[in-house]
């Protein structure tokens, strides 16, 4: 959030909102979950941010200004998980891998993909409905799948 708030926490002002102007921080609150809807071990935070930030050079309370927000998202989502990987490796003594080249996200080394496989239902939910998808978009374009400029 500290991310956030230095490098994205602005609003507008001006007729239209023409003008970014800097404000002093979010009205948020955080919530953390140790599992997915569905029960899987997920450990995760939910931080609900109020639509208000007070402007820094006139204290006027004003809406936040979302453009810089959703372009810092992506950033300030790796920065948590970093933050997480590390406070686990430091409480808990494990350590995180990419198993697989390409993959973006890191496991905790030692699980078998069995059991990931296993806590995963939503990942099962998502491959399910998935197949038939990719089934159908191969069989109206030649065998193309659509992540590639050619067959399987």
């Amino acid at each position: 959030m500290a991310f956030l708030e230095r490098d994205a926490c602005f609003s507008r002002t001006g007729h239209a909102g023409v003008r970014q102007v800097d404000a002093d921080g979010f009205v948020a609150a955080a919530f953390d979950h140790r599992q997915s809807r569905d029960g899987d071990p997920q450990m995760h935070t939910h931080v609900a941010v109020l639509n208000r930030v007070r402007c820094s050079k006139d204290g006027q309370w004003r809406s936040i200004d979302g453009r810089e927000l959703y372009a810092a998202a992506a950033a300030a989502g790796g920065m948590y998980d970093l933050a997480r990987e590390t406070a686990l490796e430091r409480s808990l003594g494990v350590v995180h891998e990419f198993r697989r080249p390409g993959d973006e996200v890191r496991e905790i080394e030692g699980i078998s993909d069995e059991v990931i496989g296993k806590f995963s239902s939503r990942r099962r939910a998502v491959e399910a409905r998935l197949a038939p998808m990719l089934e159908e978009y191969e069989a109206k374009t030649a065998g193309r799948h659509p992540r590639s400029s050619g067959p399987r």
